[in-house]
């Protein structure tokens, strides 16, 4: 479901763990499958990272963004090494619960979604939405830290989505 440096993994912990042992500081992750609820699900795979210092950044891309990559939890972690977290052109539903902790970037039309049932809990971080992309989905919790979010479209025109709007005026 996932590649670095050409190769491929089947499960984003397995690409961590070989990052990790290549000795690889700026780490990109090209997101190639899980694409329905129930592969993600069976997987119980998630982008664990928290309390990993052995990255200076770790960017998630994806083979084919046209298509939703479902993943069963993203934990950002804490970082003390000041890293951050790039969510690059991906399309990703989180099925269970994700953790923002740490510095976290959503660039080049970017949507990061929780489904219904999905918690998620914004915790002493820096999250920049940038323009075109989008969090989207009920925030459950939020403790310190900033939510910046640049509500233009790649063209120029200003737009916030509903969701997060609503997701604001409710914390």
């Amino acid at each position: 479901v996932a590649e670095v440096n050409g190769v491929k993994f089947e499960t984003v912990a397995d690409a961590l763990a070989y990052a990790k042992e290549q000795g690889i500081t700026d780490l990109v992750i090209t997101l190639i499958g899980a694409t329905t609820k129930e592969s993600a699900i069976a997987l119980e795979d998630a982008f664990n990272l928290y309390g990993q210092e052995a990255f200076d950044s770790v960017t998630f891309k994806q083979a084919d963004n046209s298509v939703p990559y479902y993943i069963s939890g993203i934990y950002t972690g804490k970082r003390t090494n000041n890293g951050t977290f790039v969510f690059d052109g991906v399309n990703i539903i989180v099925t269970d619960q994700y953790i923002f902790e740490g510095n976290v970037k959503l660039i080049n039309n970017s949507i990061v979604k929780s489904i219904s049932e999905s918690n998620c809990f914004h915790y002493y971080s820096t999250t920049i939405v940038e323009a075109g992309s989008m969090l989207a989905g009920v925030v459950d919790d939020f403790r310190g830290g900033d939510l910046i979010i640049d509500g233009g479209l790649t063209d120029g025109s200003f737009s916030v989505a509903p969701s997060l709007q609503d997701a604001i005026l409710t914390i």
